[in-house]
Order: C-alpha cells, then sequence, then structure tokens
C-alpha cells in the first residue's frame, strides 16, 4: 500500500469540518500570524473537535508529541495517540509519510490543507494542518484535522505500528 497526499486550496475542499475549521483558526488569529495554542477553545469547536488532535513540535531535533486527540481519531487508528511521540508509533515510509506534511506546514504562513489518498484502499479523506504559536512566530505546536466522516472503520487497513 502506498500513501500519499494532493495539496488543496480552501476553495477546492468538500469538507464542511475542515473549512469550518480553516474560517475558525484565521478568526483566532486575529492580526497574527499564527493563533496560540491558548486561543484555540475546543467548547468553540464541539462539531469538529472529534476531528482533532494537537501535534505538538520540538526542534531540533524534529519531534511530534500528540496532546489532545478526538474520539475519531483514536477510532480511526484504532488506538489513543495521545501522549505518544509521533516517531515512536510509526517508522520508515509510514513515519514520512506523517511527518512530511507537519515539516511542510511549518514553512508557510497558511495551513496546509489536502486530500488522503491511500492506494489499493478505499480510503480518501481531506485533512488540514494549521499552525499554532506561543510567541506568534515560531510555530510550536499543529492544530490538525481529520475529516473521515465517509469512511467505514472496516474498510480501513491495519496500521502497521512501530514494535515497542
Amino acid at each position: 500500500m502506498e500513501f500519499a497526499f494532493k495539496e488543496l486550496t480552501v476553495d477546492e475542499l468538500s469538507s464542511e469540518k475542515v473549512k469550518r475549521l480553516y474560517h475558525y483558526w484565521n478568526q483566532r488569529r486575529g492580526e497574527r500570524l499564527y493563533p496560540s495554542e491558548g486561543s484555540i477553545q475546543l467548547a468553540d469547536i464541539p462539531d469538529v473537535e472529534p476531528y482533532l488532535m494537537f501535534a505538538r513540535i520540538t526542534y531540533p531535533p524534529f519531534f511530534i508529541r500528540y496532546g489532545h486527540i478526538g474520539v475519531q481519531i483514536t477510532h480511526f487508528y484504532g488506538r489513543n495517540l495521545s501522549g505518544q511521540y509521533l516517531q515512536d508509533i510509526f517508522d520508515g515510509p509510514m513515519l514520512r509519510h506523517f511527518e512530511v506534511p507537519h515539516r511542510i506546514a511549518m514553512t508557510r504562513p497558511l495551513p496546509l490543507l489536502g486530500v488522503e489518498v491511500w492506494s489499493g484502499t478505499k480510503v480518501t479523506y481531506e485533512w488540514g494542518i494549521f499552525p499554532l504559536s506561543d510567541n506568534g512566530v515560531h510555530i510550536n505546536c499543529n492544530l490538525v484535522i481529520e475529516d473521515y466522516s465517509g469512511l467505514n472503520r472496516s474498510e480501513l487497513p491495519d496500521f502497521d505500528y512501530k514494535q515497542q
């Protein structure tokens, strides 16, 4: 199975959840380049919260540690990723596949939006990575949404998790 994503513009999105988060992120940042993690209030966006995760970023070296994980994310991955490092969950091509969009999102002032396509499966879903910064300049967290609304968990492949 190969993993790939295609970058989308906000106008190309079909997911109302990803669009909603895009507009909320813009509203929360105001005049700043990025909103802070503390400015994101999950109570403001209860309809998208189950599809959200906070990915805290440290660099150098580059590490991603998951904070809050919505229930739909946990259901999709078949386990709770909260408190874990991406680099401890996956390795090889799977690690690179999930790490690369975070790296790309950190190089631009706007969210990275895309559609996920996994060859040999029916998996297709839209997502967004929204940079957050406590000081308004350096990104220290990404707010991630993955909209699985049209997917059935039974159609998903088993993830090749890194052996602990």
